[in-house]
């Protein structure tokens, strides 16, 4: 499987045979390019954004932009609310695809209550939000970090060349999980095989370039 980064919190989750995308509007309200719409699962943080990509999302495309359980062709996802002032501001996907577990946190800006937390439950790849201005600062989401325990994190929505809004660096975040040696690369290849004692898990978070073409 292959992870590729658009920018913000535009995640693309592709198998030989099977695409994931996730927020596929997030970088191009950000000025950046974004990808196209084709994937088998779209998944969005935005609860109301649904109705906007009308024309955008292809037909046979299954989307998902509220709160449920979903089965879809063996993946199985569960979406989780938060909260921002009374009303559901964001989405929580946590989903198991090639028997990796993941967790897209989205734009969120404070940590999760305790009993999504615990829901969520075990964690291989968390996609969590570093950028502040608007989302997590970094002592938010060290935080959220530590509480998930996840194996390995991927950051999201931080500062990159081209960004029209903004926001702060990654290096606040990886200095506080101890990550010093920053080598961003332009995918992340990964199965199953690399949770149990590869190289991988020393890495304690691996940070994307954001993919243009």
């Amino acid at each position: 499987m292959q992870i590729y980064w658009y920018g913000e919190s535009c995640f693309k989750l592709q198998s030989s045979d099977f695409t994931i995308l996730i927020d596929p509007e997030a970088p191009k309200k950000a000025g950046l390019r974004g990808p196209n719409y084709k994937a088998d699962i779209v998944l969005l943080s935005d609860p109301d954004s649904k109705d906007a990509l009308k024309g955008k999302i292809a037909p046979e495309s299954f989307c998902i932009n509220e709160p449920g359980e979903y089965e879809v062709k063996n993946i199985f996802l569960e979406a989780f609310p938060y909260y921002d002032k009374n009303k559901i501001s964001s989405v929580v996907y946590r989903l198991l695809f090639e028997d990796i577990t993941f967790c897209f946190l989205g734009p969120i800006n404070s940590v999760l209550p305790e009993e999504i937390v615990e829901r969520i439950g075990e964690v291989d790849v968390l996609f969590v939000p570093v950028g502040d201005s608007g989302v997590l600062d970094a002592d938010a989401a060290d935080r959220l970090i530590n509480e998930i325990e996840p194996k390995i994190i991927i950051p999201s929505n931080f500062y990159t060349e081209d960004l029209t809004i903004k926001r702060d660096k990654a290096e606040k975040i990886l200095k506080k999980i101890g990550k010093k040696d920053i080598q961003s690369r332009d995918k992340l290849s990964i199965n199953k095989r690399d949770f149990v004692g590869g190289d991988l898990l020393k890495e304690k978070a691996i940070v994307l370039e954001v993919k243009t073409l």
